[in-house]
């Protein structure tokens, strides 16, 4: 599983450590979600944000 964390200057990135502060939620490291067409979707809901996560290099690599 992923952590993405939105941080107060509004990023998104990836908290590969799993101690980053800001609001975080967990997305799935399966082949099949990754390739859903929901991820960012989902991700947008679960961080309750509207920051353009389509342009976040790190939820880029996820892919």
């Amino acid at each position: 599983m992923y952590r993405l964390v939105i941080s107060n200057s509004e990023q998104c990135v990836v908290d590969r450590v799993g101690n980053l502060q800001g609001r975080g939620a967990y997305l799935c490291d399966d082949s099949k979600c990754k390739a859903s067409t929901q991820l960012v979707k989902r991700a947008k809901y679960a961080l309750r944000t509207h920051v353009e996560l389509e342009n976040s290099e790190d939820l880029k690599l996820l892919r």
